[in-house]
């Protein structure tokens, strides 16, 4: 599941976010995976993560800690916490790409 978000608000986790201005979901496959899609010129922060179980949600430990896959974009992780939206935005201008490394 991959779910891009275009504003500080709607990169509120998870009951306060708004609705992700794009959002993909794939049944996942080993190795590496390529998703495209189209976007204007703006600021986003991605989120993706592997449902292995494929319930909808991430599943986590007694602490909250995920216990399924997952990654933000410019590959930051937040301290406890979801990274910050001022460390995993990024701008878009025309053609870009990203890559995002799962964190198990």
């Amino acid at each position: 599941m991959i779910q891009i978000a275009n504003s500080e608000e709607g990169w509120k986790f998870p009951e306060d976010s708004f609705p992700p201005v794009a959002q993909i979901m794939e049944p996942a496959q080993k190795g590496e995976m390529a998703f495209q899609t189209t976007l204007p010129a703006g600021t986003y922060a991605v989120q993706v993560m592997h449902d292995e179980d494929a319930d909808g949600e991430m599943d986590t430990n007694f602490v909250g800690i995920p216990k399924e896959p997952f990654g933000f974009s410019n590959n930051v992780m937040g301290k406890m916490s979801p990274p910050k939206w001022k460390d995993a935005k990024f701008e878009i201008a025309g053609d870009a790409s990203i890559e995002i490394f799962l964190k198990n």
